[in-house]
């Protein structure tokens, strides 16, 4: 099973807020507005539920885990029903029970092959996009709150 753990992004101090940040009396907790609130012994955030990104559980080949709404690079090496060989960009997004990439550049949106994490998050289903491009083909090179330039069709 894989952990489970959040960032937000804090748009109003513009940093990026971590659920497992090791500090003592901090967590997270829905108020009745449906913002979720980021609390801390002295400090409280309050960050929209659109704002939270969720850990796939897996991490790219410098060891960066991989969290939803995180922008990646990775390498596709040869042509496949899935695509032609290449280097590719894309963004994470956790859809209908499955994190999928969401292409960049590309007319449509298209899951990687095996179709998505599963919900369940079995180890099988977490490994799987490693074992179609290998892990050290991926690499996080952004995200989508701190670097929307990134998501450019260029």
């Amino acid at each position: 099973m894989r952990e489970i753990k959040f960032k937000a992004w804090d748009k109003k101090n513009k940093t990026m807020a971590y659920s497992d940040d090791g500090n003592q009396g901090y967590g997270w907790f829905t108020d009745n507005s449906g913002c979720m609130l980021c609390v801390r012994i002295e400090e409280r955030r309050d960050i929209k539920l659109n704002n939270i990104m969720q850990y796939t559980g897996l991490k790219d080949k410098n060891g960066k885990e991989i969290y939803e709404g995180d922008i990646i690079k990775f390498l596709w090496e040869e042509d496949s029903c899935w695509g032609e060989a290449g280097e590719y960009k894309g963004y994470i997004a956790f859809n209908q029970g499955v994190f999928e990439i969401v292409y960049i550049g590309r007319d449509k949106i298209r899951k990687y092959p095996g179709g998505g994490w599963s919900e369940n998050n079995t180890e099988d289903d977490i490994k799987s996009f490693l074992v179609w491009t290998g892990e050290e083909n991926i690499e996080v090179i952004g995200n989508i709150s701190e670097n929307p330039e990134l998501c450019s069709k260029e």
